[in-house]
């Protein structure tokens, strides 16, 4: 069964001298299928006033990103192990390096919380440490 949540995603690039961090609210969906939780939902982009779509998929060992509409994307995380992603924005395609730290997970009945700590090369430039963190919470039923 799909369930109705509320999302809040939060990213966090730490570099040099500042951290930089963007949120996130909206709804969505939060199923579970072959042992893998899913959290699907969809944002508007603000540069292209475009819908993207968003399914995120993990499981203990693995993270799996993918973003369709205004950005197309498919990150991958997976403890101790570098991928390559080509990441496509806005405006252009960019090489990305990510390098998985830590993924952590809680679920409840009512909840579940997913962070990734990874590192992140762009273009051959040392972008630091990132976060990933989504949290999806049930909505209740009226």
């Amino acid at each position: 069964m799909k369930d109705n949540v509320r999302i809040t995603v939060i990213g966090i690039q730490s570099e040099m001298i500042d951290d930089e961090k963007i949120e996130l609210q909206t709804t969505g969906k939060w199923f579970t299928k072959t042992g893998k939780e899913y959290i699907v939902y969809t944002n508007q982009d603000l540069v292209e006033s475009k819908d993207t779509r968003t399914r995120v998929t993990f499981d203990n060992n693995s993270v799996s990103v993918i973003r369709s509409g205004a950005v197309n994307t498919h990150l991958v995380f997976e403890l101790g192990i570098s991928h390559v992603i080509p990441y496509e924005t806005p405006f252009g395609i960019l090489d990305m390096i990510s390098h998985t730290k830590s993924i952590n997970t809680k679920i409840t009945n009512q909840s579940i919380e997913l962070k990734v700590i990874y590192e992140l090369n762009i273009n051959n430039s040392d972008m630091g440490e990132n976060i990933f963190h989504i949290i999806a919470h049930r909505l209740s039923e009226t």
